[in-house]
């Protein structure tokens, strides 16, 4: 992809263009993710308990039995465990948590 990228670059630049590459745009995402929720003072901790919270739920069927039923019915939402090297599941599982 890096490579695609510059070779992009370079061709516009050959024809008179400015295309800049930037990256791949789903790894700035995750690596804005971590900033935002790692790095910042007030978010400290933050995320990881929420990764608490959702992993207790999931690895207990009675909790996520009790979860799903204060839900209101027909819009029970399970909790969604986030992956490191996903931005999106970490998206999901915040939404799901709200």
């Amino acid at each position: 992809m890096v490579a695609a990228g510059h070779l992009i670059k370079q061709h516009s630049a050959q024809n008179g263009g400015k295309t800049e590459w930037m990256g791949c745009i789903a790894h700035l995402l995750e690596l804005l993710t971590g900033i935002a929720f790692d790095d910042m003072p007030h978010s400290e901790g933050a995320l990881k308990a929420c990764r608490d919270i959702v992993n207790y739920f999931n690895s207990s069927t009675q909790a996520m039995q009790k979860l799903l039923g204060k839900q209101a019915e027909g819009r029970a939402v399970k909790p969604i465990q986030d992956v490191a090297t996903r931005w999106w599941s970490t998206y999901s599982m915040l939404s799901h948590l709200i």
